[in-house]
């Protein structure tokens, strides 16, 4: 699963992705974590994670956005709210869990679209792009399960330019790369919208466009 998302996020947003050696959550602090809420057990402060991305020793000084994954459900405040991530504008570094994404050994599509989503709209923000609320985008804000769902998984035209401007990319290539990665991972609905989106590039008689 987390291997598929770094690949999605290397093709979606043009950036090399690399790993980190993985945090043991035993070796976190008590302030770190939220006693058991609705029966799914600790839960991981989202500020706090945000904190030691944005200021750890292990920040990498050559980092686009950091991005850290998590099993443990996410907190993001000490009165019982929940989330399926959080990122800053600002400082660009995001937090998603997996832990509301579904049982992959049940539906590993379903909770692989459903991470795949979280993901690049967390690290969406981490660019600076805020929650779209003009059309239907994987830029949408959510509060809950069924709201997660209707958000697609691609960005609306607006939010897909200014991914295209902030990463110097040529859209036709992503397109291809985008279509690649959706009909090998069974996203039938996803390789279909980014097929057309890269047809919408193509002009009557002329050849695939290409931004520069």
């Amino acid at each position: 699963m987390v291997d598929r998302v770094a690949d999605l996020l290397s093709r979606f947003y043009g950036v090399p992705v690399r790993f980190l050696e993985p945090l043991n959550l035993n070796s976190l602090d008590e302030s770190a974590f939220e006693g058991d809420q609705e029966g799914s057990g600790r839960r991981l402060f989202t500020d706090y994670v945000l904190g030691r991305l944005r200021s750890g020793p292990h920040r990498p000084n050559d980092v686009a956005a950091m991005l850290a994954l998590t099993p443990l459900d996410l907190a993001r405040n000490d009165q019982g709210a929940w989330a399926f991530g959080q990122a800053s504008l600002v400082d660009r570094v995001a937090v998603v869990s997996l832990f509301r994404q579904g049982d992959p050994n049940v539906d590993f599509t379903l909770s692989l679209r459903r991470t795949l989503k979280t993901c690049l709209h967390e690290v969406g923000h981490s660019f600076g792009i805020p929650h779209c609320a003009a059309y239907q985008c994987g830029m949408n804000g959510s509060s809950h399960r069924e709201e997660a769902d209707r958000r697609p998984l691609w960005f609306c035209a607006e939010d897909e330019m200014k991914v295209w401007l902030a990463c110097r990319l040529d859209p036709a290539p992503r397109y291809e790369r985008l279509i690649d990665f959706a009909q090998s991972n069974g996203l039938e609905e996803e390789a279909r919208f980014w097929s057309a989106s890269r047809q919408a590039l193509r002009g009557p008689g002329r050849p695939l466009a290409s931004a520069r």
